[in-house]
């Protein structure tokens, strides 16, 4: 699916550009599998492959909720202290931050 709202999506709903068949998109992920493996990578993320120990840390430790601070504008963040987990969020406007 096309997210709406992206440029991706306006140039579908303009005819400028087209998505593939759902069997192409799958012959493609057979391939790309099939080529990773070989060179001895592993999926270990939706769209991400890697060797052995060259996994993306900072992906990990959002999915392991682990601990991270919102530095700068827009950002969130979540801390976890004495057995309570806090979200944070940020000012989005820059000039307010």
């Amino acid at each position: 699916t096309v997210e709406k709202g992206t440029k991706l999506h306006r140039m579908v709903e303009k005819k400028r550009t087209t998505m593939p068949q759902d069997d192409d998109v799958t012959a493609m992920m057979d391939v790309n599998l099939q080529q990773t493996q070989q060179r001895g990578m592993h999926q270990y993320e939706v769209s991400n492959y890697c060797l052995p120990g060259h996994e993306c840390l900072h992906n990990i430790n959002y999915w392991e909720y682990g601990n991270y601070l919102p530095l700068g504008p827009g950002a969130h963040g979540r801390i976890s202290v004495g057995g309570l987990t806090f979200a944070l969020a940020n000012e989005r406007n820059p000039d307010k931050w």
